[in-house]
């Protein structure tokens, strides 16, 4: 059996702040998938689609939130998350746990205290972002519109820049290829209107991740 870590006990502050309590490789995910996020939410709130939901919303705390995706990662072990090769049973089973961790540091935290909706977006971001439309994902088997919103987009993003960007057990994919791959999985792993937006502003992906590598601070 492979241990995690105890709850964490994180510093107080900007939520922004808690990105570095990851390693270099996640927080630089979790940075650009923000920086996406907040480009996907505007060309978002120009469609019919969802428009109503994406106009309740302060956007700008969504895109904060992104930051918060995988932050249940922190508890896991550094040799499964850096293992250069494929995960076992166990480990995978690990690694699935994030979620579920992520949603419980998110909503244990005191430094969201007076900020709700930037809590509500973390969590379900959190938790929820590696379901599935077509209800084969997890923690929770969760489908279709049953999925919280702002997990469906963070699902698709976190996809995208982890696919261009190399790993330990592979390298980077081309642009072209992970579109590829989201367009052909529309309407089983994505939400199939979510990827006919993504179609429309990805091609900003590529200049947005090399201006991040130029400016990692920004």
């Amino acid at each position: 059996m492979i241990a995690v870590k105890e709850y964490p006990i994180l510093p107080e502050g900007s939520a922004a702040g808690v990105a570095h309590q990851y390693d270099s490789v996640t927080r630089r995910h979790v940075s650009i998938t923000a920086i996406l996020m907040r480009v996907f939410l505007e060309e978002l709130g120009r469609r019919r689609v969802y428009r109503e939901t994406v106009e309740s919303w302060n956007t700008s705390l969504v895109a904060m939130a992104a930051l918060w995706h995988d932050i249940g990662k922190i508890t896991l072990p550094k040799a499964i998350l850096e293992k250069p090769g494929a995960l076992n049973e166990e480990e995978y089973r690990v690694v699935k746990l994030h979620a579920e961790l992520g949603g419980r540091i998110v909503n244990g935290l005191p430094l969201f205290m007076g900020q709700s909706e930037l809590r509500r977006h973390a969590a379900d971001i959190a938790i929820f972002h590696h379901e599935r439309w077509n209800g084969n994902g997890y923690p929770s088997g969760l489908y279709e519109w049953h999925i919280p919103l702002a997990a469906r987009i963070m699902a698709l993003l976190d996809v995208y820049e982890a696919l261009t960007s190399k790993r330990p057990y592979r390298k980077a994919l081309h642009h072209n290829q992970a579109v590829e791959f989201i367009m052909a999985n529309g309407g089983t792993q994505f939400d199939p209107y979510l990827v006919d937006v993504f179609l429309s502003v990805s091609p900003t992906f590529p200049r947005i991740k090399q201006a991040f590598a130029l400016n990692p601070t920004k």
